[in-house]
């Protein structure tokens, strides 16, 4: 039913012991675990994952002959795997005895999503909860500009997201591929779901990937965030990607009545977003494609006006106001 993939790299053997466990002990016990070892020379990795494959006939062991990094790694762990549901997992994380049961059952409760997160409890070095952090599901919208919204290791998703593309994780990035996945499924009208409670603990410390090449990670996240933008706004509006930042708010704004209910949350997010890009001069220029009966936005200083505009867009009251061209 479940297929969980993990990527083994250089992990210390004691997290990767803990986080193996952590899986094998879950309660709801129909899974295959694919483990993925990306690095040869680290054989004693090896060993202890041999070691608990030959106690459990559900662990499938791949060993790369070269070190290809985590993103080639998980589609290598994607592509043999069978379940309906595929879970990913990290080394040095740790699942709670319940994740699976609960995440299998939220997909049964509803067959709309496609793909499910959770919350998670925060590990140091040693093990030692730091913190609790939560998935919004309110921001998921908002995050998808500028940042992964779900944390990695705690997702689950269906096995017919698979049919969108192959390779599954874009391959272009050995950084950030969980980030370029969700805006890609996000674009495909892919639903998601939020359970409101943490199901792993998840590590914070000098030796993951994330930490080792911040500078990568930043510049992939700002490369992935704006694509995702100017492929957002190209839906509402035509050859965005060759307009200047004012011209893409001008669209928008004068699109913004015809958006059917299903997007307003996303538009609103859009039309909010560019209108903080644009110079001072074209806030005013945007501010002309919007009337009210008594001229009052028009009337009052810049800042108010944005100010109210926005607030009005913002509460989804917008529709009360006529454009005019």
């Amino acid at each position: 039913m479940v297929s969980v993939v993990m990527s083994v790299y250089s992990e210390p053997i004691k997290w990767l012991e803990e986080s193996i466990n952590s899986i094998l002990n879950q309660i709801y016990a129909d899974f295959e675990f694919i483990i993925v070892c990306d690095n040869p020379e680290n054989t004693e990795a090896q060993l202890v994952v041999k070691s608990f494959s030959n106690n459990d006939n559900r662990i499938k062991i791949i060993v790369n002959e070269t070190n290809i990094g985590l993103t080639k790694s998980l589609n290598k762990g994607i592509a043999v795997s069978k379940g309906e549901y595929i879970a990913r997992m990290d080394a040095d994380d740790i699942a709670h005895p319940d994740r699976f049961s609960k995440q299998v059952d939220f997909f049964e409760k509803n067959p709309d999503i496609s793909i499910c997160s959770s919350d998670a409890r925060v590990i140091d070095e040693n093990s030692q909860l730091v913190a609790e952090t939560r998935v919004h599901g309110h921001l998921i919208i908002e995050d998808l500009f500028k940042r992964s919204p779900l944390i990695h290791p705690t997702v689950m998703f269906r096995r017919t997201l698979l049919s969108l593309r192959s390779p599954f994780y874009n391959e272009q990035y050995k950084i950030s591929q969980d980030y370029e996945l969700w805006t890609f499924l996000y674009l495909n009208k892919t639903y998601f779901g939020i359970i409101k409670e943490p199901l792993i603990d998840y590590r914070i410390s000098q030796k993951q990937i994330s930490r080792k090449n911040q500078e990568v990670q930043i510049k992939n996240s700002s490369e992935i965030g704006r694509s995702f933008y100017l492929k957002m706004i190209s839906q509402f509006v035509p050859n965005a990607e060759n307009l200047k930042p004012e011209d893409q708010l001008a669209g928008l704004s004068k699109n913004m009545i015809n958006i059917p209910s299903d997007d307003k949350r996303m538009y609103l997010e859009l039309l909010y977003r560019q209108y903080y890009t644009v110079s001072r001069k074209h806030k005013i220029y945007v501010l002309k494609y919007f009337a009210d009966p008594n001229g009052l936005i028009q009337r009052l200083p810049l800042r108010k006006a944005a100010y109210m505009l926005l607030s009005l867009i913002l509460k989804n009251r917008y529709n009360k106001y006529e454009l005019y061209i």
